[in-house]
Parts: structure tokens; C-alpha cells; sequence
């Protein structure tokens, strides 16, 4: 009896030996798809560093590019605007204004006379022109004409 005993306490003994091998062989398999799982995403990872660092490089040479343009347009925009504002403050206004004024001189004569622009000259009969009447304070104008500006 001792010896049946025995041999089903082996057995069973056995059979967690057996469970405890698959378990360990899961365990190593795991591991090995982790570490291969690790190293692929290391490599990636070592790929985008590279190719992000490639960028950045390039980013940073646009950059300085962009800044030595604006440096250069701006102070050559500078430059124009202060040679501008030079002749500007240069420029005597009173006799340019006066030089560039065009002046426009009509004499008056008799009613049936010219002026030397050539428009005529307004007559008595004229002075009863349209007037506009404007409306109460609301500043719409009327369209009615007053005859007799005495009334």
C-alpha cells in the first residue's frame, strides 16, 4: 500500500514537473517575442531619431535662410524709406505748392462778356436758381423749388 501511495505521489509529482516545463517554455517564448517586439521598436525608434534629426537640420537651415532675407529686405526697405523721408524733409513745401498750384483767374465784365476760362458769367436772370428746401430737421431734401426767394 505504502508503495501505491507512493507511486500516485510521483505521478502527481510528475504531472506539476510537466505543468511547471510548459509553463517555463510559455515564459521563454513570451520573453523571446517581447525581446524581439523590444528590438523592432528599437530600431524604428533609432530610424525616426535619424530622419527627425534630418528635418530639424533642414528646418533650421530654411530658418536662418528666411532670417537672413528678412534682414537683407528689411534694411534695404529701411534704407529706401529713409532716403524717401530725406528728400521729403528736403523739399521746400511752401515753393512747390506754390510752383504746382494751378491758378485759374476770370474777370468779369458785362453780363454778355466771357471769362477767360470761357464759362459765362451769371446774369440776373439767373438768381432765381433751384433752391432746395430742407425738410424739418431731418435733412431730407425737398424737391420743390421756391420761385420767389422774397416770399
Amino acid at each position: 500500500m505504502a508503495d501505491a501511495e507512493w507511486e500516485k505521489e510521483l505521478a502527481g509529482r510528475d504531472k506539476e514537473i510537466e505543468a511547471m516545463r510548459k509553463q517555463a517554455e510559455t515564459t521563454t517564448t513570451t520573453f523571446e517575442e517581447v525581446s524581439m517586439q523590444r528590438d523592432s521598436l528599437k530600431q524604428q525608434f533609432e530610424a525616426y531619431i535619424h530622419r527627425s534629426a534630418g528635418v530639424i537640420d533642414h528646418l533650421k537651415d530654411a530658418l536662418e535662410k528666411a532670417r537672413n532675407t528678412v534682414a537683407n529686405e528689411g534694411d534695404a526697405l529701411k534704407a529706401e524709406g529713409g532716403d524717401l523721408l530725406e528728400q521729403l524733409e528736403g523739399l521746400d513745401t511752401v515753393t512747390e505748392l506754390v510752383s504746382k498750384k494751378k491758378t485759374v483767374t476770370t474777370t468779369h465784365a458785362n453780363s454778355s462778356s466771357q471769362s477767360s476760362a470761357g464759362a459765362s458769367r451769371r446774369t440776373p436772370a439767373k438768381a432765381s436758381r433751384k433752391k432746395r428746401i430742407y425738410d424739418s430737421g431731418f435733412g431730407v431734401a425737398s424737391d420743390e423749388f421756391e420761385d420767389n426767394v422774397a416770399n
